[in-house]
């Protein structure tokens, strides 16, 4: 007899691939943003190191508020950039708590599964020793007559 919820079983696994999917293309993007912040903060360091060179050259106002502004903006975009990963965090922590249920929806129909071939196989079993008792007993009162 074929399991009743095989239908369900596709269903909860094709939930658990999709969910796969979602999870590793936010874990993508996780990637992505700690590359970006890598890179800003290279940045940074790396106008801090030049940054005296830079303001030795200075002759005017003017052009120290541009090289203050270049600074301002890299604190600017890290700033931006480390709140979109907070939310990315976020996101990627939800994504991966529903991976971990669809995984375990889609596991204990699995094992709803098993147990219902597990008693299937025992119950046919079960049948073939009765029709062998069946037959063995026939011969033997077959045999006695």
């Amino acid at each position: 007899m074929p399991f009743k919820f095989n239908n369900i079983l596709e269903y909860r696994k094709l939930i658990e691939d999709k969910s796969y999917v979602e999870f590793s293309k936010v874990q993508k993007e996780y990637i992505k943003i700690n590359l970006n912040i890598n890179n800003i903060k290279n940045k940074i360091e790396d106008f801090k190191l030049n940054y005296s060179k830079n303001a030795s050259g200075i002759s005017s106002i003017n052009d120290f508020l541009i090289l203050e502004s270049g600074y301002q903006g890299l604190m600017n975009s890290l700033d931006t950039t480390l709140r979109e990963k907070d939310i990315i965090e976020k996101e990627l922590e939800k994504k991966r708590l529903y991976l971990l249920q669809s995984k375990i929806e889609f596991e204990k129909i699995k094992k709803l599964k098993d147990k219902y071939l597990a008693i299937d196989k025992l119950n046919l079993i079960k049948k073939e020793e009765m029709i062998l008792n069946d037959l063995t007993s026939n011969k033997y009162n077959t045999e006695q007559n």
